[in-house]
């Protein structure tokens, strides 16, 4: 209710009895400009960097892999495996390697396609 005023008396008015169904959606408006720049955010923790990269294994002969060892700044190391194309062949995937996500697709894959048992496990 909202209270209406006039000369002498108040009068309450049911405002949701004077309201009519929703209208349509209206047109979108204009953009408004850019406001101003926010404040800095808190600065984030340090990152790993990579201290080198040496292959560690192969020769970079064609139709050869390549290990090399990727080294960080945090102590850790990761090996990576390299295919060495035959001059002028670019290595398709699927057909002269695969990832290991690749391999742990297909082997979910056909784990999902296994029947299940009950005191089975694959």
């Amino acid at each position: 209710m909202i209270p209406v005023f006039s000369d002498e008396k108040t009068v309450r008015l049911d405002i949701e009895s004077l309201r009519g169904p929703q209208g349509e959606r209206g047109p979108v408006g204009l953009r408004g400009e850019q406001g101003p720049q926010g404040i800095a955010g808190a600065k984030g923790e340090r990152g790993v960097g990579i201290t080198k990269v040496l292959r560690t294994a192969g020769d970079g002969s064609p139709g050869t892999f390549d290990e090399y060892t990727t080294y960080y700044d945090d102590g850790a190391a990761s090996i990576h495996l390299v295919y060495n194309g035959a001059n002028g062949h670019t290595p398709v995937k699927g057909e002269d390697y695969w990832t290991e996500a690749d391999k742990q697709s297909m082997v979910s894959d056909v784990l999902a396609a296994l029947p299940s048992a009950e005191g089975v496990s694959y």
